[in-house]
């Protein structure tokens, strides 16, 4: 699956609760989110008495794109209502709505004042990546420092080189501190990068390799989330989520 993007799955239609548990279990990526059920809306502006029903995904889409644009990767789609939604295909009960959640699908659930998507969650069993906010986040940093780093891979790996790595992520992850995406009052508490003898073996010196580790405490209430950005000899740059 794509490292690059996130893929909103719908729950298939006609499926028991048991299915849809069971069809869940096909699936462990944070680069994938459920949502459960289908959702009816009108076929025109004037009509609601001619009703279409509509993959949830399409609305999750929505409500996840405005999310962004308006606060930030962040930021997690939940408690959001889905405009234009006028009922639920299936109607899901409190015990199997908290059993869904528990399970990573996220449901709609009509409310007062309209559908509302009530979970925010991807279909990771990693708990650190559970959150969509935070797997989100996870992905615009690896692509945001793959394409910062290019110009280091040139470069030897050595002391002067370690320091200019660690000057220029910490700066990076201040923008972002600043911007809301992490949580804590300073950027000590917020994330940590280190890159120097301690992060890197033997072999990774004799070979040209250069080790950052970067810790970051999303916004979201999980722990510190850790990346590896690895300069390889064969000037590549890789960004991995450890754990």
């Amino acid at each position: 699956m794509c490292r690059d993007h996130t893929v909103l799955l719908d729950v298939p239609l006609g499926l028991t609760h048991r299915q849809v548990l069971s069809w869940r279990t096909s699936f462990d990526s944070p680069y994938a989110t459920a949502y459960h059920p289908w959702i009816d809306m009108s076929s025109s502006e004037d009509q609601r008495d001619t009703l279409i029903r509509i993959n949830p995904s399409a609305f999750a889409a929505g409500i996840i794109a405005e999310r962004e644009r308006r606060l930030g990767v962040q930021h997690g789609p939940a408690n959001q209502l889905a405009v234009g939604a006028l009922r639920v295909g299936d109607d899901v009960p409190a015990d199997r709505h908290d059993e869904l959640h528990l399970a990573g699908v996220n449901v709609f659930l009509p409310e007062r004042d309209g559908i509302r998507l009530t979970g925010a969650r991807t279909l990771s069993r990693r708990p650190s990546l559970r959150q969509l906010s935070v797997a989100r986040l996870m992905i615009v940093l690896r692509l945001t420092l793959v394409r910062e780093m290019q110009w280091a891979v040139f470069e030897p790996s050595n002391r002067e080189l370690w320091a200019e790595v660690r000057r220029l992520v910490h700066a990076l992850l201040t923008r972002l501190f600043e911007a809301g995406a992490f949580r804590g009052t300073t950027t000590e508490e917020a994330f940590f990068v280190r890159c120097d003898a301690s992060t890197m073996t033997r072999n990774d010196l004799d070979n040209g390799r250069l080790v950052c580790l970067v810790g970051v405490a999303p916004a979201e209430p999980v722990e510190y989330v850790i990346l590896e950005i690895a300069l390889t000899a064969t000037s590549n740059v890789r960004v991995e989520v450890r754990g």
